[in-house]
């Protein structure tokens, strides 16, 4: 009998025992535009821990074959105390190599594995969608958004100089309520746009945890080692109406007539406000959906 399980033990934990790992990263990403260009890499990274963990399957499926085969022989070509010997051992040797291969999990390391690679393609799809193809977009954006929370103000200011009886006071009031609400989401995109570097960094950083985890301990499965992200910078809500008259400029002038002064004020909202409602990145809502869809890619399927 340990003729057959000596070896089988052997020659079965070196093909079962061995190692499977990803490198560790050495240079973690800082911003989302490093962690677009980290992710191809890493995924190729897993691709190859799978190949290598699974290298191993047939080696072992032969093993445990074999173990069968020599129990059957040994059933039908076997006497006596040899015959119970053999299959005794062919048993055991089967029974050991299934409980190593059981311990080292290799199913649960190539789905850990293959888990990793969905929830990065997840996450450079949301970063992509969260690109705007010409910069100056982005950048026209938040000075639209600044402009138009000044502008507000001085409207504002105006419509606090004049009364409900004056021509134009309404029109100028409507388009005030109109630019606050505007505004007030165009906030929300400025401030989504502070936190995709920290939330994309930290989604990628997460997932690589994951699966590191799950290649280490059989007994973490992937879903459980699932964290929510904190969110990156609290959003910071700015109401229009309570901004003060230090925005304005020293020295504004005043037209000399209400309903002048109203018109003239209601165009250079009516401007502010178009800037920012048809710019691409408030239309699309570019940065909100990246904010909200990111924390999901950690546990896609």
């Amino acid at each position: 009998m340990r003729t057959i399980v000596v070896p089988t033990i052997i020659v079965g934990f070196l093909l079962i025992a061995g190692c499977v790992s990803i490198p560790a990263l050495l240079n973690a990403p800082q911003d989302a535009n490093e962690v677009l260009k980290a992710i191809p890499s890493r995924q190729i990274q897993y691709s190859a821990a799978i190949r290598e963990n699974s290298k191993y399957n047939v080696p072992y499926n032969l093993l445990i074959i074999g173990a069968g085969a020599v129990s059957i022989a040994a059933a039908i070509f076997s006497h006596g105390a040899a015959k119970g010997n053999i299959i005794a051992g062919a048993g055991l040797g089967a029974g050991v190599l299934a409980l190593g291969y059981s311990a080292t999990d290799r199913p649960g390391k190539s789905s850990a594995l293959s888990a990793g690679i969905l929830h990065l393609s997840c996450l450079r799809k949301r970063l992509i969608e969260a690109q705007v193809s010409d910069s100056s977009v982005a950048s026209n954006f938040l000075g639209q958004v600044n402009g138009l929370s000044e502008t507000l103000v001085k409207a504002e200011q105006v419509l606090a100089k004049h009364t409900a009886a004056e021509t134009g006071y309404n029109d100028l009031k409507s388009l005030t309520l109109t630019s606050e609400s505007i505004l007030a989401s165009a906030l929300g995109e400025k401030t989504a746009q502070s936190q995709i570097n920290d939330l994309s960094v930290d989604a990628f950083l997460n997932i690589d945890n994951q699966v590191t985890i799950a290649l280490q301990d059989k007994l973490l499965k992937f879903a459980d080692t699932t964290t929510a992200l904190q969110a990156g910078s609290g959003s910071t809500q700015v109401n229009a109406s309570t901004l003060t008259a230090s925005n304005l400029a020293p020295g504004q002038a005043q037209a000399n007539q209400p309903a002048e002064t109203l018109a003239n004020a209601k165009d250079e909202l009516n401007d502010a406000l178009l800037g920012v409602s048809k710019n691409p990145v408030f239309v699309n809502k570019q940065y909100t959906k990246a904010v909200v869809g990111i924390p999901g890619c950690e546990t896609s399927k």
